[in-house]
């Protein structure tokens, strides 16, 4: 519809329009809201991702070895004192067999196994080192199985959403 291509500009021109519907001109009170994202554009002919992030790493793996990139540290939303900085625009240059992932705090904030402690973020980049040769759709049913066999009886405690593309 904007015709933007830029995961940064989409981020800020996003944050806009939320702090505006969060908060239009003439209100009393302010609502504080936002979200935790990353955001990516693929350019196939020059072999480059280009992305934003909100408080969401973005992880690559090539090769067996694993980098995580971050995040800017305020969500697409309100944030005191951050409303008015840019998102910052990142790039990878791709390599045939990368794997990116995208994902939410969700599934290393889940509680669970012995002792009923969260998964972890460490833990779940460590399996997805693991796993990451595998084909895209069976090491979407692994996770399932891990965070299924975490989680035991507990309650699912957020959303959880990831991501994985290979090159």
């Amino acid at each position: 519809e904007k015709e933007m291509t830029d995961p940064a500009e989409i981020f800020n021109s996003v944050r806009r329009q939320l702090i505006a519907a969060l908060n239009p001109a003439g209100s009393k009170e302010e609502t504080r809201d936002g979200m935790d994202a990353a955001l990516i554009a693929i350019n196939k002919k020059n072999k480059t991702v280009y992305f934003s992030a909100a408080n969401s790493p973005v992880i690559l793996i090539r090769e067996g070895t694993i980098t995580s990139f971050s995040a800017d540290k305020f969500p697409v939303g309100i944030y005191p004192g951050y409303e008015k900085k840019p998102f910052t625009k990142k790039e990878i240059r791709l390599q045939k067999g990368d794997c990116i992932y995208l994902l939410t705090d969700g599934f290393g904030d889940q509680f669970g196994g012995p002792g009923g402690k969260k998964f972890k973020l460490k833990k779940l980049k460590e399996i997805l080192l693991d796993i990451h040769r595998l084909p895209m759709k069976t090491q979407a049913g692994k996770l399932d199985e891990i965070h299924a066999a975490w989680k035991g009886s507990l309650e699912q405690v957020d959303d959880i959403l990831l991501a994985g593309i290979r090159f």
